[in-house]
């Protein structure tokens, strides 16, 4: 797998922030198994801002979520998201995309990830693993030619 150096990345995360472009296909269906929980009114919108896809191609896409269906089926990725967890991981990975989550008190929390481990916010908690099926959901949700795009 090919991977971007820090700086790279860093400058196309921020870019990708910036930048317009906001798709928003359908969604593809949860993996099998994986328990969506409830739906997090407090969340109004996601925006994935991938700088890379998961064989570490450049892709410089966006897509943004706001049916509160979808938005619980991306956060069901990221299970230690919604909790105070802490790890004693600290990866030395590339950060290959960017996740806005906008709740509607008007705060935002940022997901960052290379597909196999994500961070939250900041590094001060540590990394996390992201659940199984992850990159073929994102695979699926950037088909070119998806509703919306």
């Amino acid at each position: 797998m090919r991977t971007p150096t820090r700086f790279a990345s860093a400058i196309l995360s921020g870019l990708l922030l910036l930048s317009g472009c906001h798709n928003n296909p359908s969604p593809p269906a949860p993996a099998p198994g994986v328990d969506l929980g409830t739906p997090d009114p407090r969340t109004n919108w996601a925006l994935i801002s991938r700088a890379y896809d998961d064989a570490g191609l450049s892709r410089q896409d966006k897509r943004t979520l706001t049916a509160p269906d979808d938005i619980r089926q991306l956060k069901s990725y990221f299970p230690d998201m919604s909790t105070a967890a802490t790890s004693n991981v600290h990866g030395a990975w590339s950060p290959l995309m960017v996740i806005q989550f906008h709740t509607a008190d008007g705060a935002d929390v940022y997901v960052v990830t290379d597909y196999r481990l994500y961070r939250i916010g900041d590094s001060s908690r540590g990394d996390f693993v992201v659940r199984p099926g992850f990159a073929d959901y994102m695979q699926r949700l950037f088909i070119p030619g998806a509703a919306g795009q």
